[in-house]
Parts: structure tokens; C-alpha cells; sequence
């Protein structure tokens, strides 16, 4: 069925994903996977509740644990997707966040629609992970189209330091048509980057669960679905990052962000009102993420 999406055209992390190449992968060496805070030393941060991002959304408990979505709606808000350098506006973007107590998880929504005068292209993904006090992802889904057809489909796993994957390409960029029959890639056991593991579409809820209070976390491999398949690869893992929370302001607003360190690319940086609910967002220097005034209001799926 995300990552991202974002890239200049090789629309590889979440919104770059569908429409410009911003961020290339760099492997780099992690640091030591400890967070720092800005003023003083922190120890490894207990992750809280995750935040409902309502004042009046009720939060009871699942009632068919037999559905993969039940649970308690955390957020679920689209926001408009725009060019930083002139506001134009490109696309929305949506992402919801479900948390499942009976399974002691937590599912991350992301879409996102690109709208040009020759294309309409689309990307979901879905991303899993443990609800621990440092969580950690389970697996994922995502899926890409272009004027409403299937250009590449896939999943993945994570267990014991390693990821399986699968994946189908269905449409060539390159000469613009469908691949027939879809092209199926199929990977086992590959090893994962030691450090913390952080999907783009998780750096507004996972984000908050390991930074609970203003500080740094070293050592975050940054992850990303690419939003089309160069063989063998449905996964980037992007390391030497730093992930940032900085001291709210005195109306309690405060930033997320995420750092290359390597180039000190300030990769993303999300804006928090007192209520940790993501406001906006830039990302990779091109795009800025607004909040929509019809967002959508928080509610429990049954």
C-alpha cells in the first residue's frame, strides 16, 4: 500500500517523495543513540502518553480487536503542501494517528496528493510501531500512483535487526508507461543500521515519545519509503542524524527538529502549539506543510 514522500523529482522521502529531490542518501556513522538536553543532561526519556490532539475527543477503549485500525484516534488532520520560496500551493497532505492498547501499538497514516498540469500523482504508506517507552517500527506499507494507477505497491517487516521486503512496480517513469507484467522484488534478511529508526511520517507523534521534554537524541537513522522502485531497494535508511526539541516559548509553542550532521541540512522542522498539535511544518528547505482549515476532526474508528 506512505515517506515519505518528498524529493526533487526523485520524490524519494514523503512529500519530496512526489515532487522534488531534496534529500539524497548519505550513510553515515551513528553517534551514541543518547539524548542531551539543551540546558542539562537528560536520561533516557520515558515516552508519555501520546497527546490527543482535541479538547473534547473521547478516548474509550477498542472495541473489535479483530480490526487492524480500532483504537483511539490520536490526530487525523490534512494540511495544505506548498513551495517554500513562493507559497504556491501543490497538494495536500493528510496524517493520522491510531493508537491500539490491546496490542500495544501504534499506526501511522500519511497521503499525500500532487496536482500539475500533466500529472496527478498520489502516495500512501502505513507504518507500525511498538507503543514502549522507546518505540521502535514493526512494519510498513506504501503505495504510489499516478492519474489514478497503481505505479508501485509494497511492505515490510522488521524483526531481530532485520527487515524483509516486498515490493511491485507497476509503472516506468522513465518512458512513462505501465510495466507489464508488474515487476515483483523480493528481499529477505537484510540488515538493519544500528540507531534509532524514525519514518518521516512518525516525526510528529514517535518524535515527541523519545524527546518528552526539550533535549537532543543523537544517533536517529532517518527512514523513508522512495516513491518508486529502483531495484532491489522499497526502503532508505538515511543515518547520522540528530533529532532536536527545543525550549518552548513563553506561550508554551514550541519546534521538532531534524538535522543531518554531515551537512547540517536542517532536514525538518515541525511547529507544536502548547498542545503538541503539529501547526506546520518545512521540509528539506522546499516545502512547508499548512494547516488546513477543514482539518479533520479527531474520532474514534470502529
Amino acid at each position: 500500500m506512505i515517506k515519505p514522500m518528498t524529493t526533487v523529482l526523485r520524490l524519494s522521502p514523503l512529500l519530496v517523495l512526489l515532487l522534488a529531490a531534496a534529500c539524497s542518501g548519505r550513510n553515515g556513522t551513528p553517534i551514541n543513540g543518547q539524548p542531551t538536553s539543551q540546558t542539562d543532561q537528560i536520561s533516557q526519556p520515558v515516552a508519555p502518553p501520546l497527546p490527543t490532539q482535541s479538547h473534547d475527543a473521547q478516548q474509550p477503549s477498542v472495541d473489535d480487536p479483530q480490526k487492524p485500525t480500532a483504537g483511539r484516534v490520536v490526530s487525523d488532520k490534512s494540511y495544505d503542501l506548498l513551495f517554500l520560496r513562493n507559497d504556491e500551493k501543490r497538494g495536500t497532505y493528510t496524517l493520522k494517528v491510531i493508537e491500539r492498547k490491546f496490542d500495544k501499538q501504534i499506526e501511522i497514516f500519511e497521503s499525500v496528493t500532487i496536482e500539475s498540469d500533466r500529472k496527478r500523482v498520489g502516495y500512501q504508506s502505513s507504518v507500525v510501531y511498538s507503543a514502549a517507552s522507546t518505540p521502535v517500527p514493526l512494519r510498513g506499507e506504501v503505495s504510489t500512483t499516478i492519474d489514478g494507477q497503481p505505479a508501485m505497491t509494497g511492505g515490510v517487516t522488521f524483526a531481530d535487526g532485520k527487515i524483509r521486503f516486498e515490493c511491485v512496480k507497476h509503472y516506468r517513469k522513465s518512458k512513462d508507461k505501465p510495466v507489464k507484467p508488474p515487476k515483483v522484488y523480493d528481499k529477505r534478511d537484510s540488515p538493519i543500521p544500528e540507531g534509532v529508526l524514525l519514518f518521516q511520517s512518525a516525526l510528529a507523534t514517535i518524535g515527541l515519545r523519545l524527546l518528552p521534554r526539550d533535549g537532543v537524541l543523537e544517533n536517529i537513522v532517518f527512514v523513508e519509503f522512495p516513491d518508486d522502485i529502483k531495484a532491489p531497494e522499497l526502503i532508505n535508511f538515511k543515518t547520522g542524524y540528530l533529532l532536536i526539541r527545543e525550549i518552548p516559548d513563553k506561550n508554551g509553542a514550541y519546534a521538532l527538529r531534524l538535522l543531518d550532521v554531515r551537512s547540517k541540512e536542517l532536514v525538518y522542522h515541525i511547529q507544536f502549539d502548547q498542545e503538541d498539535r503539529m501547526v506546520s511544518a518545512e521540509m528539506f528547505g522546499k516545502f512547508k506543510l499548512v494547516e488546513r482549515d477543514d482539518a479533520a476532526a479527531e474520532n474514534v474508528v470502529k
